[in-house]
């Protein structure tokens, strides 16, 4: 009997530390939403496009977005006409992702931290932009929806963009992204 006593203590503590982690998990998981809540969003979703339109590089020689409205309205527009370059871009970058991390129990601890490095990046940007985001995000896929919803998978994504330009000198937007196989 003593060796089963004297294992107790170190099981309770080992199952509490699991326990903190596991609650903290779930913290950084439900923190990790940005929401909308302070964003100027119309109660109905707009009927038409507002005259915006989406000019292929086949015609022009380069893609073009032409948008009009309230922030909002761009967005939504921009996700409308844009959604399937939305589409493939995620799709490559979550490729990637798994390429560069094959292991789901790393791949989902890197998530959870960048979770946690994510966290409240809301208040860094402006009403407006938040807005545009959330009218591009109406358009986002569901597939990816294991990683976070699609309006804060928008706002990661743009996080990402930026931090890839600080030290762009390759003439890339995200130097350390481009290059994807498959990306558009």
């Amino acid at each position: 009997m003593p060796f089963c006593s004297s294992l107790r203590r170190p099981i309770s503590t080992f199952a509490l530390f699991l326990l903190v982690i596991l609650t903290w998990g779930i913290n950084v998981l439900h923190l990790g939403v940005i929401t909308s809540e302070g964003v100027s969003i119309p109660e109905k979703l707009p009927q038409d496009l507002g005259g915006a339109r989406w000019i292929p590089k086949e015609k022009a020689g380069i893609n073009q977005l032409i948008l009009f409205g309230d922030p909002f309205t761009r967005g939504y527009a921009s996700g409308k006409l844009t959604s399937h370059l939305i589409f493939q871009q995620e799709a490559a970058l979550i490729r990637e992702f798994y390429h560069l991390f094959p292991n789901p129990l790393l791949r989902n601890a890197l998530i959870l931290g960048l979770l946690r490095w994510y966290w409240g990046i809301q208040e860094y940007f402006e009403n407006w932009m938040l807005a545009e985001s959330y009218g591009v995000s109406l358009s986002a896929s569901h597939e990816f929806n294991f990683l976070l919803d699609p309006f804060s998978r928008q706002i990661a994504y743009h996080g990402l963009h930026e931090v890839g330009q600080i030290d762009d000198r390759s003439g890339s937007c995200v130097h350390g992204l481009h290059g994807f196989r498959g990306s558009p």
